[in-house]
Order: structure tokens, then C-alpha cells, then sequence
């Protein structure tokens, strides 16, 4: 079992995120990101943040590259940076703050 698996398995905390959005009507909103390792990546499943994901029929995700030398924290960061970016290059919603 990959060691960021494992570390996510035995926290008391859910692996899950969630990041504060402002839809085009001007409603707060929230993109929900669940987290999980896939092969050698970090990946965050979550709410569709564009026009062609929202009419996928697969489940929209961000992803990144596991490097051992680095934290399992530094890899969360590294993963909500990318969903922040994949939400401002998105066309459905605008980062808040």
C-alpha cells in the first residue's frame, strides 16, 4: 500500500476538501474535493468546475504526481493549488478572496 494511502487510512481527519466558489448568478458555492491516491498521483475527485466536465459523464478530477521525498502535506497543498487554478481556468465559478 502506497505510504500517503496509508497515512490518509489512519487519520482521524476525512481526506476531503473543500474549496468556496461564487457561481455566475452570484451565488456562494462550494467545490467538494475527495481525496484519494491512484497508482503514483494524488488525486482530488470533485464538482465540475467547467462546461465540458459538467456534461462528462466521468467524475472530474485534479491530479499530482507523488514524489516520496515530499509530505503528504505538501502534496495537499500542492493538489488545492490545482484545483484553485483548475477553478479560475474553469468558466462555471470565481475563487473567492
Amino acid at each position: 500500500m502506497n505510504n500517503f494511502q496509508k497515512q490518509l487510512n489512519e487519520s482521524d481527519l476525512l481526506p476531503y476538501f473543500a474549496v468556496e466558489v461564487v457561481d455566475k448568478e452570484g451565488h456562494t458555492d462550494y467545490i467538494e474535493c475527495y481525496i484519494l491516491v491512484s497508482g503514483g498521483q494524488l488525486l482530488a475527485q470533485r464538482d465540475a468546475v467547467n462546461s465540458a466536465e459538467q456534461q462528462s459523464q466521468h467524475i472530474a478530477k485534479t491530479s499530482v504526481d507523488i514524489d516520496e521525498d515530499f509530505s503528504l502535506d505538501s502534496h495537499l497543498e500542492l493538489l488545492l493549488e490545482e484545483v484553485n487554478y483548475d477553478i479560475i481556468e474553469g468558466d462555471l465559478y470565481t475563487l473567492v478572496g
